[in-house]
């Protein structure tokens, strides 16, 4: 069972990776930004977090670079683009 923080500007997606998430047996907390990530990251040890990238207070670009050289989780960048149907 995995640590986990989501961090999304987006309340209905933070809420959908949770559930789906807790359901899968993980301890799932939640940020609405970068900036409050890092507060959070400050008090909780995570094994993983999955962030957005365009999000107010700190994108997830500045967020991973300020997170980065204190963390002890690994640093892996991953972008997904989604454009909808056509």
């Amino acid at each position: 069972m995995a640590s986990i923080l989501v961090v999304d500007d987006s309340p209905s997606l933070r809420q959908m990776l949770q559930i789906i998430l807790q359901n899968s047996g993980h301890d799932v907390l939640c940020a609405e930004d970068g900036k409050q990530a890092l507060e959070t990251i400050a008090e909780v040890q995570f094994d993983l977090i999955l962030s957005d990238f365009n999000m107010p207070q700190l994108t997830g670009p500045e967020f991973i670079v300020r997170l980065a050289p204190t963390s002890a989780i690994p640093v892996y960048s991953r972008l997904v683009v989604d454009y909808g149907n056509r």
